[in-house]
């Protein structure tokens, strides 16, 4: 029995790496992928369509708009972890504890607050400064050099 199942595991395994080796070849590039963090590449070539992003200002405004709205969601459990935790010492019922629990919620309290108002911030500068009429006017300023 033991040997049907390692020959069995052995031919579930060949099938399914055998079809990643191809010794097809093709002539179409693969399609640019810019899915990741970072949506630019900096090489414009006029004989690839798909690679005509640009690395300028408004890109490295695009990446750190969202590194910031990947830190700001990423604070919300952490928030809700930490408030949690506050309430769990809270219920512990010992008065070093209710005030180690009161000071875990006015720290958090505060933080989160202080968080939410800089992200506002940040966000109405970032669309204030990459707004339509920018772009285009730095389109325009380095299409001429």
């Amino acid at each position: 029995m033991k040997k049907i199942t390692i020959f069995i595991a052995f031919i579930l395994i060949t099938l399914s790496i055998l079809p990643n080796f191809s010794l097809a070849q093709t002539n179409t590039p693969p399609k640019l992928d810019y899915s990741g963090f970072v949506k630019c590449d900096g090489v414009v070539n006029p004989k690839e369509p798909d690679r005509q992003k640009l690395c300028n200002f408004a890109a490295l405004i695009d990446t750190v708009n969202k590194a910031i709205n990947w830190l700001f969601i990423i604070s919300i459990p952490v928030a809700v972890a930490l408030f949690a935790y506050g309430g769990l010492l809270y219920m512990t019922g010992t008065s070093s504890n209710r005030t180690k629990a009161n000071n875990v919620f006015t720290s958090v309290g505060k933080g989160f607050i202080i968080m939410i108002v800089a992200w506002l911030g940040v966000y109405t500068v970032i669309n204030w400064i990459i707004s339509p009429a920018l772009k285009d006017a730095a389109t325009t300023f380095l299409d001429t050099k």
